[in-house]
């Protein structure tokens, strides 16, 4: 007759089977390392292509851009030589 009491119980078996949870966590933190890294990767490429997607035809510029744009265009070059004029009269006298 057999003792239904007493399971068979090996201890190899036991060790084993530790092994085996031990993988399968292994497995789950790989995986979920995996998801985690793919789901970063995903929201910088969007964030990229957001900022390079297409720029815009006109560029837009502040009031003091535009201040100091105009100021640059209203500058007369033609007086350039007189200034220079008498800078060049200061040299020839050293």
């Amino acid at each position: 007759m057999t003792d239904i009491q007493s399971p068979n119980i090996n201890p190899e078996n036991m060790a084993s089977a530790g092994g085996n949870s031990k993988f399968a966590i292994i497995i789950v933190v790989a995986i979920a390392v995996l998801i985690a890294g793919g789901f970063w990767w995903y929201l910088k490429r969007a964030e990229y292509s957001a900022l390079t997607a297409s720029p815009s035809l006109t560029p837009r510029f502040d009031k003091d851009t535009q201040a100091d744009i105009s100021d640059i265009n209203s500058a007369d070059s033609a007086d350039l030589d007189m200034e220079f004029k008498s800078i060049d009269e200061d040299l020839n006298k050293l």
